[in-house]
């Protein structure tokens, strides 16, 4: 079993997108615990819409490769528009962060409420 976290954010329809996308998750993954949400600010893109980022804890039997598809259906579910602007506004965009306690994405080191959120739901970088 594979145990894993992951990163949620939305800033078109926030608050509907990501209800809908923890939903989802737990069609495909056995859902532990999800942090609170957080309330941010655009990173690295100019948008006038704040985003909700919540971090979800999972397991699978699922490798990461048959994870990380799961999420792209997931987000193209949901309506998810991918351009050449990586960073465009979106309807849910969800990252794998650890992966069996290793830290897997970059964010972890750059955003603080991904920190956080990595916090709330027990993991502590050793």
């Amino acid at each position: 079993m594979n145990r894993f976290i992951l990163d949620l954010g939305s800033n078109i329809n926030p608050e509907i997108n990501i209800d809908k996308a923890s939903k989802l998750l737990e069609d495909f993954f056995l859902v532990i615990k999800k942090s609170t949400k957080f309330f941010t600010d655009p990173i690295g893109m100019k948008s006038n819409n704040k985003f909700i980022n919540m971090g979800i804890l999972a397991d699978s039997n699922l490798s990461q490769a048959e994870v990380k598809f799961k999420l792209l259906e997931i987000e193209d579910k949901l309506g998810r528009v991918r351009t050449d602007d990586k960073y465009s506004d979106r309807t849910i965009d969800i990252d794998i962060i650890i992966w069996n306690d290793e830290i897997v994405h970059n964010d972890y080191y750059k955003r603080d409420f991904v920190k956080q959120e990595c916090l709330e739901l027990g993991f502590e970088k050793k």
